[in-house]
Parts: structure tokens; C-alpha cells; sequence
């Protein structure tokens, strides 16, 4: 589905919550809610509106498609990709010096586990890392 499709229904469903009282003090309906629903539903129908509204005016705006398309760009998403790969490499290697910090210095305020929970964490991470590489390197 298109963005602005998916932003038009709330607009809808922003009117129909402000038309839903109107129409029922119109037809002269017996009271079908309690005293605050029809209140209620105009000031969510009268959100959801100028929230739809807003998101659809910037939308439509030049600057905003110009973002959307610089941030969807191939090149700025390899550079992203390769950014996490880099931190999450970074991270990695504090978690195993910290493993290690922590097998080093086990005494009885540090538990044994928790060395060995950080180093399965590691070794976790590399083997769905090789995982992922394989599974990549298969799908493109």
C-alpha cells in the first residue's frame, strides 16, 4: 500500500468518530452511549484528524521526498549497514574483554557464570554472524 493511502484511512476514521454523534443528535436516535462516548469520540476523531492531516501536508512537501529518497539511497544504506557492523563488532569485543576481565577476577563478589554467559553471548553472536553471511551470500 501506498504511505499516503495508509495516512488517508485515519483521516476517514478521524471524521467518522466526528460525524458519529452528529448523525446519532440528527436522526434523534435514543441515547445508544453513555454522556462522555459522544465527547470522548469527537476530541479522538478530532486528533486522529489534525494528526493525519499533519502527517499528510508533510507528506506531500518537496523537502520531505527529497529526505525520504536521500535516506532510502543504496549508498547511505551500505554506509549504515556497514556503521552497525562496525559497532556491533566494537561491542562485541568489550563484552569478550569484559568475559575475560571478569574470569580473571573471579572471586566470591563476582560469580563464575557470568563469565561464561558473556562468552556464550560472543560466541552466539559470531556463529549467527557466520549464519547470516551464508544466508546473504545465498539470497543475493
Amino acid at each position: 500500500m501506498h504511505k499516503r493511502t495508509l495516512f488517508i484511512l485515519p483521516v476517514i476514521a478521524g471524521v467518522l468518530c466526528l460525524a458519529f454523534p452528529v448523525v446519532l443528535e440528527q436522526l434523534g436516535t435514543p441515547r445508544l452511549l453513555p454522556d462522555g462516548v459522544n465527547s470522548l469520540l469527537g476530541m479522538v476523531g478530532m486528533t486522529v484528524l489534525c494528526a493525519a492531516l499533519n502527517i499528510l501536508r508533510r507528506l506531500s512537501a518537496p523537502a520531505c521526498r527529497r529526505e525520504q529518497k536521500a535516506l532510502h539511497d543504496e549508498r547511505n544504506t551500505a554506509i549504515q549497514n556497514k556503521a552497525r557492523a562496525i559497532s556491533g563488532d566494537i561491542t562485541m569485543l568489550a563484552v569478550l574483554l569484559a568475559a575475560m576481565f571478569f574470569q580473571a577476577f573471579e572471586g566470591p563478589e563476582i560469580p563464575g557464570w557470568i563469565s561464561w554467559l558473556l562468552l556464550g553471548i560472543v560466541i552466539g553472536n559470531l556463529f549467527l554472524s557466520l549464519a547470516m553471511h551464508c544466508w546473504l551470500q545465498r539470497k543475493m
